[in-house]
């Protein structure tokens, strides 16, 4: 399982003072993202698709998502994600499947 943290504010929110759902998306889709590279070491991956549900509202503040792998197959990673609020609610989840690209991973293009 893959966990990273980050604070979201209100640069993308609705009048609401709610955060908009694509910063929910971006979570999960990073997470996702970071989880399939984890089994796919030479390659950088990319979404081929992604569901996510909006399960609460989200705030300004604390955001911590989290992804693993379900899956692997051939050129394909199936991964879940889950990102949750300063408070440790639930505030959407996703699914989704990538797949291997061309570029390696390496230091021409900033990895390490």
């Amino acid at each position: 399982m893959l966990r990273f943290h980050f604070r979201s504010t209100t640069g993308i929110s609705m009048e609401w003072e709610g955060v908009h759902g694509a910063i929910c998306f971006f979570a999960l889709d990073n997470a996702a993202m970071l989880a399939a590279n984890s089994v796919v070491a030479d390659r950088v991956v990319f979404t081929t698709s992604f569901t996510t549900k909006i399960l609460l509202p989200a705030r300004e503040g604390q955001m911590r998502a989290e992804g693993w792998v379900v899956q692997q197959r051939m050129d394909l990673v199936d991964v879940e994600a889950t990102v949750f609020n300063d408070e440790g609610a639930e505030i959407g989840r996703g699914r989704g499947t990538f797949t291997r690209s061309r570029t390696g991973l390496g230091p021409e293009i900033g990895y390490a």
